[in-house]
């Protein structure tokens, strides 16, 4: 799936540069726990998370993760912004909340990231 279609499923505003939604991804993983994404997050992933510091992009850009949803209504900073779009990470928040976005990625065909 192409992240244009996981902007519009969430009904997510995106952030950065809109070329990057021609990236596609296979996997959606929910966490706020950054050793989490280190771990089970790959480059086909579509990471959903609460948190919203400089360290959320930092373990995207070591994990490979190229779209980044806030849920709920959460706002990233300035800061964040020009740090994942100066890495090519794609920033989505979406007024859904982290439950019902994750849910309904894997509705419409993505796979839970693998837990090794």
């Amino acid at each position: 799936m192409k992240l244009r279609q996981v902007a519009e499923l969430l009904k997510a505003r995106v952030l950065t540069d809109e070329e990057l939604l021609e990236n596609s991804v296979d996997n959606v993983f929910c966490t706020d726990l950054m050793a989490d994404v280190l771990r089970y997050a790959s480059s086909d992933t579509v990471l959903i998370t609460r948190l919203v510091n400089l360290a959320v992009v930092r373990s995207s850009m070591l994990a490979e993760v190229h779209c980044v949803v806030f849920p709920a209504g959460t706002e990233p900073t300035q800061e964040l912004l020009h740090l994942a779009g100066a890495h090519e990470v794609s920033i989505m928040p979406t007024e859904l909340s982290m439950f019902d976005a994750t849910e309904r990625l894997l509705e419409s065909g993505l796979s839970e990231a693998a837990w090794i």
